[in-house]
């Protein structure tokens, strides 16, 4: 019994890092209130066009895992795309790079949009 138990301790310490996926609501008080990485990996041109205010374009293509070694590991990264498609594979390869602290946005950017939600665009350096 007792190797049960530490078992079930150390599996359960080994797997702490999970992804929390956060509406909208949730991703503006996360972002008023924490200290976190704001990560877009939509592509640049999608960036330019609208992103969250506060957001680093870290775009997610085949190099994205040597990428997100510039993050700081003990913070919350916060990950977010167009459709949350792409975040999630980004969120489980954060995870999988040893990334503790990973939040996701449900619904991505459409979603963030459709709620009324404050975006800027860096073609116009301007608030949508």
């Amino acid at each position: 019994m007792r190797f049960y138990s530490l078992l079930f301790l150390l599996s359960t310490w080994f797997s702490l890092a999970q992804v929390q996926l956060v509406t909208t609501e949730e991703m503006q008080e996360i972002i008023l209130n924490q200290q976190i990485e704001l990560i877009d990996v939509r592509t640049v041109e999608e960036f330019n066009e609208q992103h969250i205010e506060g957001a680093q374009n870290l775009i997610f293509d085949e190099d994205f895992e040597d990428k997100i070694k510039q993050l700081d590991p003990s913070k919350t990264i916060v990950v977010y795309c167009q459709t949350a498609n792409r975040s999630k594979v980004c969120s489980e390869l954060l995870e999988k790079n040893g990334f503790q602290k990973i939040i996701e946005l449900k619904g991505g950017l459409d979603q963030w949009v459709l709620e009324g939600k404050p975006t800027q665009t860096n073609l116009e350096n301007t608030e949508k």
